[in-house]
């Protein structure tokens, strides 16, 4: 895999089916603040934080990242980790702003289903069981923390494949539908 805009990402999937996949890019912050992208939010304490590139598709898609709380029912993605669904739920979170870690991403990345298969099958990512503190970490070595913790090696190639990028696995994804990065080839 070539494409650029994937170079050294950590990706979260949000969303795995036999129509396809989507994640988010983890590591790829904005220069735009959240609360000049979205009215909303600017008076709010993730007022001054910064929107992260989720991916190339629909870009004005917006997906908000959050620890669960007791009060909201949202979609889990792994354990300490859920996807806000709206704006609805949204306001509960703006009502207790000290719930915790909250991410904002502008897009997201796709697949058609078995795009992304075949892309595992030629090396091009490293999969990794995800943990809210990857989520949420404002690490700017994550990429490189990630590979060298999954592959034992942080360089730029694995099996003379560029490795793009680490997927972080959710706990759906994790349940065999992708197989995992294997040392011996």
């Amino acid at each position: 895999m070539t494409d650029p805009r994937f170079t050294r990402t950590v990706l979260l999937i949000i969303d795995h089916s036999d129509t396809g996949t989507r994640a988010l890019v983890l590591n790829r912050p904005a220069r735009l603040r959240i609360g000049t992208a979205l009215p909303e939010i600017k008076d709010t304490i993730w007022a001054e934080d910064l929107i992260h590139i989720g991916g190339p598709v629909n870009p004005m898609a917006i997906h908000v990242l959050a620890r669960p709380t007791p009060e909201t029912d949202d979609q889990q993605i792994i354990d300490g980790v859920v996807v806000i669904p709206d704006f609805t739920s949204l306001n509960t979170r703006i009502q207790n702003p000290n719930d915790g870690d909250v991410r904002f991403f502008a897009g997201y990345a796709g697949w058609a289903d078995g795009q992304l298969r075949a892309e595992l099958g030629s090396g091009a990512w490293i999969l990794a069981p995800a943990t809210p503190g990857d989520v949420f970490a404002q690490d700017p070595g994550q990429w490189e923390r990630l590979v060298e913790q999954n592959s034992g090696q942080w360089v730029g190639t694995s099996h003379g494949v560029n490795v793009n990028a680490v997927t972080l696995l959710n706990d759906r994804t994790n349940s065999g539908v992708f197989c995992p990065y294997n040392e011996s080839g």
